[in-house]
């Protein structure tokens, strides 16, 4: 066990002399001060008391959105105020848009995609689908103002044009020639088809002129070396294709649903036979109509390349939204999708813009062959020359 020694008894002793107190006097002293010590904190503190913290909460209604403001006031009050604001109305734009035919893939599924996912609104656009009975009749209501938008074949643009008609493209469905070849079962390549007949709507129409460059590729003279027969719409084609009557026509990308009845097949698409930079599916307006809507007409190119990315996002669900608006079997609009090169940003390119003018021009459908940039309006889309 640790003892003191005497030199600590000395250090305490020496200590309590320095310092001029005894012990019962240093005890008091400090207890004094403890007591003096709170009393005048107290008598100083009341100059400046404690921190009080107050909070107010003032709601304010304006418009737009919810805003929360914290003031802090040197005199240590702070002030909450919610400021709840509404939204102001805004009446959604109006918009027609056409299409030639309902039964075309590239035409008709970012219109229905847009309408059923809510992008058209989401832009603020209200829109009303028509489709019509072929793109002459399309083109004629955009003309007498009865729709104001027309995504339809690339003819019609040339036509139109020629008419005097100051018609624009300001967007693409696809890249390509989404036009294909259906044929009868037996036969498997081009040459097959020498000496029979090939299916078009009409004389003049799109697939009249592509069925003649079919033959011009093969080298083969027209009622000599194969027939073009005109027979009307879709169903007209088909019934004679099972008949025997046809070995072959031309459709749009819905060739597709002759092979789901299995009446046919695809053979190609006619990129894959005529050479060449191509865009066959244009959207259509008016210049007129273009110049006096500009925003209107850059919130339906935002809604549709919404509508174009959610097809490549999510094709299954796309099939199956599209297959009830056109009542076409889902499986034959996902062979469609497989055919069809959908645009990614609705780009023009000036090449192909050039090339189906000299095509049409070079077989007598158009008379005059206006520069590139007077069939087209930028500022909606990229505009590129390939």
């Amino acid at each position: 066990m640790k003892t003191s020694s005497n030199s600590d008894n000395v250090f305490k002793l020496n200590r309590r002399k320095f310092l001029g107190i005894s012990t019962g006097v240093a005890v008091g002293g400090i207890v004094g001060g403890l007591v003096v010590g709170t009393i005048g904190g107290y008598l100083v503190g009341s100059a400046t008391a404690p921190e009080r913290v107050l909070t107010e909460t003032r709601t304010i209604t304006q418009a737009a959105q919810t805003v929360t403001t914290t003031v802090t006031q040197p005199t240590t009050r702070i002030i909450t105020t919610t400021v709840t604001q509404t939204a102001p109305t805004i009446t959604p734009i109006k918009l027609r848009i056409g299409t030639a035919v309902l039964g075309d893939y590239a035409l008709v599924a970012p219109i229905s995609i847009a309408t059923a996912k809510g992008f058209f609104a989401k832009h603020g656009l209200d829109v009303e689908f028509i489709p019509f009975p072929g793109g002459p009749r399309g083109g004629a209501a955009l003309i007498a103002g009865e729709i104001d938008i027309l995504s339809t074949g690339i003819t019609d643009l040339y036509v139109l044009k020629d008419r005097g008609e100051d018609v624009r493209v300001i967007g693409n469905n696809n890249d390509g020639l989404h036009m294909t070849l259906v044929v009868a079962k037996d036969v498997n390549k081009l040459a097959d088809l020498k000496g029979k007949v090939i299916g078009v709507t009409a004389v003049g129409a799109y697939t009249w002129h592509l069925a003649s460059a079919i033959a011009e590729r093969m080298g083969w003279e027209v009622d000599r070396d194969v027939k073009i027969a005109a027979l009307g719409g879709f169903d007209a084609q088909v019934a004679a294709l099972k008949r025997g009557e046809i070995a072959a026509f031309v459709w749009g990308d819905f060739g597709t649903v002759a092979e789901a009845l299995g009446v046919g097949k695809v053979l190609l698409t006619l990129d894959e036979i005529i050479p060449g930079k191509w865009q066959d599916q244009p959207i259509l307006a008016k210049h007129d109509f273009v110049k006096k809507n500009p925003d209107a007409i850059n919130r339906l190119i935002l809604a549709y390349m919404e509508a174009w990315r959610y097809i490549r996002l999510y094709p299954d669900e796309a099939a199956m939204i599209l297959s009830k608006k056109t009542e076409v079997p889902a499986e034959a609009i996902k062979r469609a999708m497989e055919l069809t090169k959908i645009s990614i940003d609705g780009r023009i390119d000036l090449t192909a813009i050039e090339n189906m003018r000299d095509f049409l021009y070079n077989r007598g459908v158009i008379k005059t062959q206006y520069p590139a940039e007077e069939y087209i309006v930028r500022g909606f889309v990229p505009v590129i020359k390939s």
